[in-house]
């Protein structure tokens, strides 16, 4: 019991430190509620005393003008309470609004921040459940929940002190009923706060398998996994129903335990207070009263336990929440040295790396590579062999375990990482599209880019052919993750961003695969004509990539084991020979 109060002292602690730095922005909203808190306290506080008079001084004494005057006193209390209740929910919904906008924008700003290992590793559907429901938790316990254990907190204190002025020796009897209702809420308090973390995490898995299932919809209907997944989420579901159950089976108990314990106070002051008033050391209004305050003070307890329950609740989704915030991201995201002059050649020694998430798999393994400033490379090799974790480390989504990438002869974990990825561009074969218009996503590769720019950077792209087919052309909307276009469209979009960003170096993961002989040969023309000579590498699954590429190397077991022209690789190494026969497909 004592342990169970330690807890939700250390739990109101520890959220108001959190929150403490968020709500002081916006203090004055709730500052304003507060006054309206009190001033709301104060009028239902004075409303057993009015009741008393009426009843001592109008209707026992027989004056009916007593009565009225006293009548209208508390229908005048009523209308000034009813502004004040409004105006506290009013100020402490404005305040929350605000301060879980701060705190989202925190989260969103901290996850963005992290490694690209961490994605690898946490899922995009429980991240987005933490950022929604989690945080709209917090909403509550902040707008609606704090506000309301400020008041019956300080009904609980101070109906106790007007109970005690009433009369000691009711009030005496009447707490007898407090220590077991302390000792029943703090119970089943406790195991309110054990189910409640197994509900948020059932819920965080319902709503990460929905938005796997949406997200990857067309997978879904290709494969023709509708009832697939309509029966994962089922069980998600019906995990979260049994936890949710539980967990209400214990509030109810909570619930009904503290009713209880109400009405037998409420008896027992009636009880106790009949025998005062034959007594004759009570008055009939002072009862009426003590009654109004006895059940003010217990219906606080009941209240207050919510309140407590609630916090244990809140403080379990701030808790993994303020963690992801907190978080260090395993690589930084600014700091470091910047280069004057950039020439745009790189440079791989005995790397060594394994994804974060499959830490007990070597990808590569000691490779080394030097590719001079303005040269286009061809990067080949079997699935799996490395290719495109050479673009990933060269564009530093990944930091090596082992040896080093050079950037100008400058190690890339000494340079500012904002700064490097400015000069340096990856495209994938799956670079996503935004669910914007056409001209937008390409924006995203230069936000101060003028139109002639955009435009520019689009014909290089090819992409004018089918804009010039769509209705509102560049306005065009691209739906989910580009889903309105082709996936040769989507590729050229991607290409057009990335090359209006104008980087040094521009790395191609496959990111013509969707395109036809024609356009690839097109669009590589167009890049080895951009006045400043980037350096190219692709990352090639097909003959009519590499032919007339200035070097091609072939990547093997997460080994560079060949480099050279395509026609001299051809004649001299069976390695890329096979390659060309099984791997690298002409059109």
């Amino acid at each position: 019991m004592r342990s169970e109060s330690m807890s939700v002292i250390r739990a109101l602690v520890a959220t108001a430190q959190r929150f403490g730095p968020l709500l002081r922005p916006h203090r004055k909203w709730f500052l304003w509620g507060l006054v309206f808190v009190f001033m709301s306290i104060g009028l239902t506080l004075v409303y057993p005393q009015v009741i008393r008079i009426i009843i001592d001084e109008g209707i026992q004494a027989g004056r009916m003008d007593r009565v009225n005057e006293l009548a209208l006193l508390m229908v005048a209390i009523l209308f000034v309470e009813a502004p004040a209740t409004y105006l506290r929910t009013y100020f402490f919904d404005v305040g929350s609004r605000r301060t879980v906008a701060a705190l989202q924008k925190r989260f969103l700003r901290s996850t963005l921040s992290q490694e690209i290992g961490f994605f690898d590793k946490e899922s995009v559907g429980e991240l987005a459940t933490r950022l929604n429901s989690d945080t709209h938790q917090i909403s509550l316990l902040i707008a609606q929940s704090s506000p309301e254990g400020v008041r019956f907190a300080l009904f609980g204190l101070f109906g106790l002190g007007f109970m005690l002025h009433t009369s000691p020796l009711l009030t005496l009897y009447v707490m007898v009923v407090a220590p077991p209702v302390f000792i029943g809420t703090s119970l089943l308090g406790r195991q309110i706060q054990n189910r409640m973390k197994s509900v948020q995490e059932a819920t965080a898995n319902a709503s990460a398998t929905t938005l796997e299932a949406y997200s990857g919809i067309r997978t879904v209907r290709a494969y023709d996994q509708e009832g697939a997944e309509l029966d994962r989420f089922s069980r998600r579901l019906d995990e979260l129903l049994r936890v949710g159950d539980s967990h209400t089976r214990a509030g109810a108990a909570l619930e009904g335990f503290t009713t209880l314990a109400g009405e037998m106070a409420v008896v027992l002051s009636i009880w106790a207070g009949g025998m005062l008033i034959l007594g004759g050391s009570l008055t009939a209004g002072a009862l009426v009263s003590f009654i109004f305050y006895a059940g003010l003070v217990v219906r606080s307890l009941r209240n207050l336990s919510r309140f407590f329950a609630e916090v244990m609740r809140s403080f379990g989704a701030t808790e993994r929440i303020f963690e992801l915030i907190n978080r260090e991201p395993g690589m930084p995201v600014s700091g470091g040295a910047t280069l004057e002059f950039v020439r745009g050649e790189l440079e791989l020694e005995d790397v060594h790396f394994s994804y974060p998430s499959r830490p007990g798999i070597e990808i590569l393994k000691g490779a080394n590579l030097k590719v001079p400033a303005g040269e286009f490379l061809a990067v080949v090799g079997a699935s799996g062999s490395g290719k495109s974790t050479i673009a990933s480390l060269v564009a530093r989504l990944y930091d090596p375990d082992r040896g080093r990438v050079f950037f100008d002869g400058v190690d890339v974990r000494d340079l500012d990482p904002r700064w490097l990825r400015k000069h340096v561009t990856l495209v994938s074969q799956d670079s996503s599209l935004f669910s914007r218009s056409i001209a937008e996503n390409v924006e995203f590769g230069s936000e101060d880019a003028t139109s002639d720019e955009i435009n520019a950077a689009i014909a290089i792209a090819h992409a004018n052919d089918f804009l010039d087919e769509l209705p509102d052309g560049l306005d065009s909307q691209v739906g989910d993750r580009g889903a309105r276009l082709s996936g040769g469209q989507r590729q050229r979009i991607a290409l057009a961003r990335a090359i209006l960003r104008q980087a040094p170096v521009i790395l191609l993961d496959e990111a013509t695969s969707a395109l036809d002989s024609e356009r690839e040969g097109l669009v590589k023309n167009e890049l080895r004509k951009l006045p400043y000579r980037p350096t190219v590498i692709i990352v090639a699954h097909r003959l009519s990539t590499v032919v007339d590429m200035d070097r091609v190397i072939v990547v093997q077991a997460g080994r560079i084991v060949e480099s050279g022209r395509h026609d001299e690789l051809l004649s001299r190494s069976a390695v890329y020979r096979d390659l060309v026969e099984n791997q690298l497909v002409s059109d």
